[in-house]
């Protein structure tokens, strides 16, 4: 494993609330305390990157929002950007020829490219601090510190529904992979499922986070890619702050990732899929009786696939844990002065990508049989 920190990437000193990686790879995002977005090149990190300063590094500076950007996702197809702020409007980026240009008395160069706004997403009266697009992009869903998600129709920019159930700030919101529902995670201590056919409350979950210590930015849950766990954030099993884990159809905890010792801000599951090594095959008895029975139902007995996520907390660390194990696969310490608040896998699944309140990002570029094959 590498890693970096690239000390260009910044927001004027100011705080990164959020980091996304364009599904292409080509790209990455980052919101900030400044009110802007910014596009950088991912061909200026990487493992395999030289010592060539002439790569262009930062991209494009959005300076549309007009209070901090607290999230920046790419749509799955690469074009769009949302971006949600303090200013309580989500904005929908697209790239458009030519280059770019500058704001006058910024003393910054211009643009290398053009972005522009393409959509003004208004509806929340509150700041809103995360969202996630649907599986085919058609759909955005946005959290707000007004106690509502809002569902967002991207083929004209209109809301669709909005989401009442929380007596309490909604600080993180994930889709289903297989597009059935939506999980919404508050400072009310609960998770709530919504089924998206008619955006109706299907289960409200709570006691997970009944003893959850703190407050924070984010409670930012993430969905597996085989669709069949949610990994929620800010659990607490004394001494220790966890992530709990929930099962689809049940929608209870069958398992904690235990550990931190500040809450868990932000979990992220790698894209992929993972397949033990043959040669490794005997690691496979270490797996926790509740994610082996959800391995078995995704891919059989003989050769169990299992998810790779990272989890990033308050006490500054990040940890990257597999479901083939109930030991964490790598533990990253020192790298941030203050809270972990948001992270992003490359498309291949083999780099991870951070950032925190302290106004940093940093990288971490694994090898193959460190993750294993996917």
């Amino acid at each position: 494993m590498i890693a970096e920190k690239p000390s260009w990437v910044r927001h004027e000193g100011m705080q990164i609330f959020s980091i996304d990686i364009q599904p292409g790879g080509l790209r990455f995002a980052t919101g900030g305390g400044d009110h802007k977005v910014r596009v950088w090149n991912m061909e200026s990190v990487g493992r395999n990157l030289g010592k060539d300063e002439s790569t262009l590094r930062l991209l494009a500076t959005l300076r549309d929002h007009f209070g901090s950007v607290n999230c920046v996702r790419w749509a799955k197809h690469g074009r769009f950007i949302a971006s949600g702020s303090d200013d309580q409007v989500v904005l929908i980026h697209e790239r458009k020829p030519g280059s770019g240009t500058t704001e006058f008395g910024s003393g910054e160069p211009p643009d290398v490219e053009n972005w522009k706004v393409a959509m003004t997403l208004r509806g929340h009266t509150a700041d809103v601090v995360d969202l996630n697009w649907s599986p085919d992009d058609s759909m955005l869903a946005s959290g707000s510190l007004d106690n509502t998600i809002h569902i967002w129709n991207m083929s004209n920019g209109i809301c669709t529904a909005v989401l009442r159930g929380h007596s309490s700030l909604v600080k993180g919101v994930t889709w289903d992979p297989i597009g059935s529902f939506i999980a919404s995670q508050s400072d009310d201590k609960t998770v709530i499922i919504w089924r998206t056919s008619d955006w109706s409350l299907a289960h409200k979950t709570e006691g997970h986070w009944a003893k959850s210590l703190g407050s924070t930015f984010f409670r930012r849950l993430g969905w597996s890619p085989c669709g069949h766990f949610i990994t929620t954030t800010h659990g607490y099993q004394k001494p220790r702050h966890s992530a709990p884990v929930l099962e689809r159809g049940e929608w209870a905890a069958t398992f904690d990732f235990l550990g931190h010792n500040a809450p868990v801000i932000v979990v992220k599951f790698n894209h992929s899929m993972f397949r033990r090594n043959s040669a490794n095959s005997q690691e496979a008895k270490a797996t926790p009786v509740g994610w082996a029975n959800g391995a078995a139902k995704i891919g059989g007995k003989e050769s169990q696939p299992y998810n790779v996520i990272a989890i990033g907390s308050q006490d500054r660390t990040i940890t990257v844990w597999t479901t083939a194990s109930p030991r964490p696969l790598f533990v990253a310490k020192h790298f941030f002065g203050q809270s972990v608040v948001d992270l992003s896998w490359s498309p291949d699944g083999y780099s991870l990508f951070a950032c925190s309140l302290d106004g940093t990002v940093a990288t971490f570029h694994f090898e193959a049989k460190e993750l294993a094959r996917s």
